[in-house]
């Protein structure tokens, strides 16, 4: 026999940790080491901070938070902002549908990006972009000019035109609109709405950028950079059998927001010419303030790209209506961010709303009262007001000059890059990340001040992370301590498990609140009591010195002028550890037995802890040969969340105290503090299968003698009827407490005592 052996100890004594249980902490691969910091380190912090995935960032309910903070901010009427993870695949990016931003946070513009920072003021872009609908884009003219365009009308009017060549062409618009099939109609629809969608939003980009030049213009500002460098020039476009119309449709986007296109290996032919014809009509689009003129531009750049969109038509001719449908809904151009979500969700209401007002027409022009849906373009004069209002004096200027600095950036850029619009100069390589950064400060004076709120989110993340990791090692540390019990010999072969709950739920976190209001006062009155003794001697001062922080009064006659004095402050070395173990066999339910040991554990806790004390609570059972033991609070708990785990006491099953008290023991053991109390609630003898009668009652005379040796001392606290043989058991240090009104005050006092 060892001499650190308790008296008929053996090896196979030695017990088995089990996992069990939804909601237990995952064990580790790590082995856990001796006790853990107080709090997590700013190195783990930074390890886990770089650990962090988007997904996860970008649908916390912090992020979320500060979105919708700044969409409070910078919208209108104040949508919901819902952000959600999309498959990798896809291609859907944000939208406004009137009621709620809707932003897929792992869209391919933001995912392309390579760092969190970025892909953060990315989606604040794409907020700012779709707030920008919500403030500028008034839904009621784009329903109405779809719904015109299926009915067979241009509005508000069919563009002039100003050469032979548009004359046919704008007769061949109308023919196609008075006598179109339905499915070439909604491709003339598709085609118009998605050019609108292109001027609108650089028109509301630049009005954001302008109204909020922080980090709103700077994310603005990088998705149309981002976006421009993935673009693919007119020759690669044609090699890949794009249709002239998609071409024109794309090289419209790209000089829209750049002011040049993508042709760096020096295309030249029909489709630029045609192009070339509209760069006037977009630069005068993109800056207007009447939302009505966009229309207008939307109709006479479908005058000049009308031979591109016949070209669509007439593919048309020879398909069945199935195909014919499929066709025309299909995609004419790549849009950016929003446009292609916007354009399918305002394209979808455009003809639900047109198979309702049709049956409206006859009813306008008998006079019926209805209202055409056409007449709304009469408040563009209202439109253009409000616009006016919002943006203050000159804005038109202030929107050219946004937009020209924007462009001559973005050419800046990719000049850095090796060369204008050269494909995926700046998407691949590192450097080029560094000039995105670069543009983004010039952009929208961006400095890394302005994203103090993201990097909060991210600590405070990083934080959770780390604090999760310690509390996970912890219960591995504790699954790991019960492999190297020495269990005396009536406990061979039971085994043990460790449950210590990952996250308190709320409604433990409300009972701790509402208990703790009746039970702080005590508990501050008792820790008061307690920082005196903790505190040892009261202050003194050591005199007669010759320099010193205090004059000594009563020093001054003194002729060998030691008049100065210095105070002796106690180290307040702590001295004591305290752990409480519960007793939550089933008899715990009668009599509120259960209500009042959480009670006392609860105050003992928090006595405890604001008096600077170590202190870890645990409650005991044994079910089929297993004892479970619950870790409530434990020493080297990180995550603040312990007091309201120990809403969770309560009767279970049946005690197997003596192992239970060993591994107890045992974590105090562990301690270095020099005194060191254990101390038992329960309310009567162990009743455990194989554990009860007199050789249970001797195996706990043993333990507690054993660790008293060890400088641990064991009080027992009895509840209930069985206190005569509580007493019996540990003698010396029984404590009756009958009286379960003063359980905690009582529970308190012993530790003063065993300070004394």
């Amino acid at each position: 026999m060892r001499g650190d052996q308790i008296c008929g100890m053996t090896e196979s004594g030695r017990a088995v940790a089990e996992t069990k249980g939804k909601g237990q902490s995952l064990v580790p691969e790590e082995k856990g080491g001796p006790a853990m910091e107080s709090q997590v380190t700013r190195k783990e912090i930074i390890e886990e901070k770089e650990k962090l995935k988007e997904r996860e960032v970008f649908t916390s309910e912090a992020f979320q938070r500060m979105m919708d903070r700044i969409c409070g901010r910078i919208s209108r009427t104040n949508p919901q902002v819902i952000l959600y993870p999309k498959d990798p695949g896809n291609l859907e990016s944000a939208c406004f549908d009137g009621k709620a931003v809707h932003i897929n946070v792992t869209n391919p513009v933001t995912r392309s990006l390579p760092e969190l920072g970025l892909k953060a003021l990315s989606l604040k872009g794409m907020l700012g972009h779709e707030c920008g609908h919500d403030r500028f884009t008034p839904p009621r003219f784009r329903k109405a000019y779809g719904i015109g365009i299926l009915r067979g009308q241009l509005y508000p009017e069919m563009p002039e035109a100003e050469s032979k060549k548009e004359k046919e062409a704008k007769e061949e618009l109308e023919q196609r609109l008075n006598n179109g099939s339905e499915a070439e109609k909604k491709l003339i629809m598709k085609v118009a709405l998605h050019i609108h969608n292109i001027l609108e939003d650089v028109f509301i980009e630049n009005a954001m950028s302008m109204l909020f030049p922080g980090s709103v213009a700077a994310g603005i500002s990088l998705n149309n950079l981002r976006l421009l460098e993935q673009c693919i020039s007119i020759k690669q476009s044609i090699k890949k059998d794009f249709s002239r119309l998609t071409i024109l449709i794309n090289l419209l986007l790209q000089y829209a927001r750049s002011g040049d296109v993508c042709n760096y290996d020096n295309y030249e032919g029909e489709i630029l010419d045609v192009f070339s014809t509209c760069l006037e009509t977009v630069d005068d689009a993109v800056i207007e303030l009447n939302p009505i003129d966009r229309y207008r531009a939307v109709n006479r750049i479908l005058i000049l790209f009308w031979d591109a969109i016949k070209e669509q038509l007439e593919k048309m001719d020879d398909m069945d209506e199935e195909e014919k449908e499929k066709f025309s809904s299909g995609e004419v151009g790549r849009e950016w961010v929003s446009s292609s979500a916007d354009l399918e969700e305002s394209e979808k209401e455009t003809e639900e709303n047109e198979s309702e007002e049709e049956k409206n027409g006859a009813k306008d022009s008998e006079g019926s009262g209805e209202r055409n849906p056409f007449e709304i373009f009469g408040e563009e004069e209202k439109a253009a007001g409000e616009c006016q209002e919002m943006l203050g004096e000159s804005p038109e200027a202030e929107l050219s000059g946004i937009l020209s600095e924007s462009r001559q950036e973005i050419q800046k850029i990719h000049k850095e890059n090796g060369g204008r619009f050269r494909a995926g100069s700046a998407a691949r390589r590192m450097p080029g990340y560094r000039k995105i950064v670069s543009v983004t400060e010039r952009r929208g004076a961006y400095t890394a001040s302005r994203e103090e709120d993201f990097e909060r989110i991210l600590n405070v993340m990083a934080e959770k992370e780390a604090v999760e990791k310690r509390e996970r090692a912890l219960t591995a540390r504790l699954r790991e301590s019960v492999e190297d019990l020495p269990l005396t010999d009536i406990h061979t072969g039971c085994r043990f498990m460790i449950i210590r709950s990952v996250h308190p739920s709320a409604g433990a976190k409300e009972c701790h609140d509402r208990m703790m209001k009746e039970l702080k006062q005590v508990s501050r009155k008792l820790s008061e009591k307690m920082e005196e003794l903790i505190r040892g001697e009261e202050e003194s001062y050591d005199t007669g010195l010759v320099m010193g922080r205090h004059l000594d009064m009563n020093s001054f006659a003194r002729p060998d002028h030691r008049y100065f004095a210095n105070r002796n402050i106690p180290d307040g070395e702590k001295k004591l550890a305290v752990c409480v173990l519960v007793d939550e066999s089933g008899s715990m339910s009668w009599e509120d037995r259960s209500t009042y040991a959480r009670t006392a554990s609860l105050v003992l806790y928090d006595f405890c802890h604001n008096s600077g004390i170590p202190v870890s609570v645990y409650g005991h059972t044994e079910d089929a040969g297993t004892v479970k033991i619950f870790s409530y609070a434990d020493y080297g708990s990180v995550d603040g969340n312990d007091r309201y785990r120990l809403m969770d006491i309560s009767a279970r099953s049946s005690n197997r105290d003596g192992a239970a008290l060993i591994f107890a023991a045992e974590q105090l053991l562990k301690r270095p503090e020099e005194k060191k109390l254990l101390i038992l609630i329960s309310d009567g003898q162990p009743a455990a299968y194989g554990y009860m009668g007199e050789a249970a009652c001797e195996d706990l005379r043993g333990i507690k003698k054993y660790y008293r040796k060890r400088n641990v001392e064991l009080i027992a606290a009895a509840v209930g009827d069985d206190k005569d043989v509580i007493e019996e058991i540990y003698g010396d240090g029984f404590l009756d407490i009958s009286d379960l009104a003063r359980l905690p005050e009582r529970l308190v006092n012993v530790v003063m005592n065993y300070m004394e």
